[in-house]
């Protein structure tokens, strides 16, 4: 069971919208986009100047002047992210945000995660496309083990201080399905049969669908429709018997929120979209490959077997969506 577990979450860890790790490897070494300035360091205002070093160095950072420096505190918490009015709060993960082309999608790469307890490298990237983040690189750290929300809060100040703010309503959505997700990924973190990279790509699917809908017919979804889309993606991703009928529900009502919020008129949403379709098309079947030759266990083989249904459905998903 366990592996079954581990395998679930490296093969769905292809699905996500900042594409595959190996294939896009987060820089370690800042350069400059001209469009955009400096690489953004955004640092928790509570590191002492031992861990701003230690901070820096896992970062990548190889110089003062390589970056613009902007401080996350307890109100800059405030501003991005919902339910939080704390000033004086404790603060220490920190983020590199990086620029990149038109259509390069977004990249998150956790440096530290041992050390980020909440958010998952999955939720970052799905919490920061619905914000509006389009085409940009970004690393997360901390010098000691928290929850990671600072972290996100210093990606949206990034864009805002580089003059390309984000929609209010569609950080808060973004902010807001980042709850959902964490919450449910709790409930089931003793759930061998659960995965969060799996919820990660429902929610994408989802988004995309109703994205889809939106942009060809100029009009929502119903909410009977919102149902059999979210069905659909669960049971596209192995989640249909366990995800409880009330998480279902929350999830169906998150999405409801979502196609009436400004997040879903963002046209980028579908060109990350695209570019996340491409990585997995690109990307997961050769590594479907590679674990068959591998892993030769009756466990192991059974299992890849139920990935690779699961990856045919996904690609008749895509294959619809694009065209």
């Amino acid at each position: 069971m366990k592996l079954k577990k581990i395998l679930t979450a490296s093969f769905v860890g292809l699905l996500t919208l900042g594409g595959l790790a190996s294939a896009h490897p987060v820089q370690a070494r800042t350069s400059i986009n001209e469009t955009w300035g400096k690489p953004a360091f955004t640092r928790g205002v509570t590191l002492n100047q031992s861990q701003i070093a230690e901070t820096r160095k896992l970062l990548g950072i190889q110089s003062d002047d390589a970056v613009d420096e902007f401080v996350v505190d307890g109100n800059v918490i405030s501003k991005y992210l919902q339910n939080s009015n704390n000033p004086g709060a404790q603060v220490y993960s920190s983020s590199l945000i990086q620029r990149t082309s038109a259509g390069d999608g977004v990249k998150v790469e956790i440096v530290t995660p041992e050390n980020i307890t909440l958010i998952t490298t999955e939720q970052y990237r799905n919490a920061s496309i619905t914000a509006g983040v389009t085409d940009a690189t970004i690393k997360v750290a901390s010098a000691v083990p928290v929850t990671g929300e600072g972290a996100l809060a210093g990606v949206f100040m990034a864009f805002d201080e580089n003059g390309q703010a984000l929609d209010k309503e569609s950080i808060a959505v973004g902010q807001e399905e980042l709850g959902v997700i964490s919450g449910i990924s709790e409930a089931n973190k003793d759930n061998a049969d659960f995965s969060d990279a799996n919820l990660n790509v429902a929610f994408a699917e989802i988004k995309a669908e109703l994205a889809k809908i939106h942009e060809k017919q100029d009009q929502l979804a119903t909410k009977e429709d919102v149902e059999k889309i979210v069905n659909e993606a669960l049971k596209n991703n192995n989640l249909d018997k366990v995800v409880t009928p009330e998480q279902t529900t929350q999830i169906t009502n998150f999405m409801i929120r979502f196609q009436n919020s400004p997040a879903i008129n963002n046209k980028e949403l579908i060109s990350q979209l695209n570019n996340f379709g491409k990585d997995v098309m690109n990307n997961a079947k050769n590594w479907l490959g590679e674990a068959r030759n591998s892993l030769n266990s009756e466990e192991a083989q059974n299992f890849l077997q139920k990935v690779s249904n699961s990856w045919d459905r996904f690609v008749s998903w895509v294959t619809g969506f694009f065209n």
